[in-house]
């Protein structure tokens, strides 16, 4: 789903709750309606209230939501891709993968050059040994 999406049905959820509900809903409530997680849903919301669509007032139990102006969603635009978090933690696990094959080979040359130390002592001892 892109963010024009996720930002229609995220107003949706907001009104829909409204209706039914005969109050306005919180982040987590909306979050919930739609089968998104609070963190996404806080996300989105600071996102849309940037953006003037979503208006929020702070209260006891957390932000209370308010569709302030819904024709701001068409300046998004469509079919951008969003950012996920399950996207993010792809990159973040690639990266991680590439700095353990950096290790690895930093691991592997100095091993090589302590054998390699190695191999010149034990070679200038046995030259010594040797030596009448």
């Amino acid at each position: 789903m892109d963010q024009y999406e996720e930002a229609h049905l995220f107003v949706a959820a907001i009104r829909v709750f409204e209706h039914q509900q005969k109050r306005p809903p919180t982040v987590e409530e909306t979050s919930a309606m739609i089968a998104m997680s609070a963190e996404a849903g806080y996300a989105l919301c600071r996102k849309l209230r940037e953006k003037g669509i979503v208006r929020t007032v702070e209260a006891a139990f957390g932000w209370k939501l308010f569709v302030d102006d819904h024709r701001r969603i068409e300046e998004i635009p469509r079919g951008e891709k969003k950012n996920d978090l399950a996207h993010e933690l792809a990159e973040f696990q690639k990266k991680q993968q590439d700095k353990n094959k950096k290790v690895e080979a930093i691991q592997e040359e100095l091993s090589r050059k302590r054998n390699e130390q190695f191999a010149e002592i034990e070679a200038k001892l046995r030259k010594e040994l040797h030596k009448p």
